[in-house]
């Protein structure tokens, strides 16, 4: 999330395998940051909601939660290719 509130995203690595394998633990950390940012995002507006007696996410939520996804398939994407390149 930036300073005025505005949420900030990262964007998809798109590397070859060997930049990839070369970047792993620079991707990896940057992945997890940016979890951890969404992660922040989703749990506040769950509290948000929870005060303001809304049960249902908006479009944001929903978009978060599959920005999530994206980076989880990632990161294991990238632990698969640095494991067997590692063997």
């Amino acid at each position: 999330m930036t300073a005025n509130g505005t949420e900030e995203r990262v964007q998809p690595y798109r590397g070859s395998v060997g930049s990839k394998t070369a970047d792993y633990s620079k991707r990896r950390l940057e992945i997890a940051d940016e979890i951890a940012q969404l992660d922040k995002q989703q749990k506040q507006f769950v509290q948000n909601a929870a005060v303001m007696g809304r049960r249902k996410g908006d479009a944001k939520y929903a978009d978060r939660a599959q920005r999530i996804a994206q980076l989880l398939a990632e990161l294991v994407s990238l632990e698969k290719t640095y494991s067997v390149q590692a063997d």
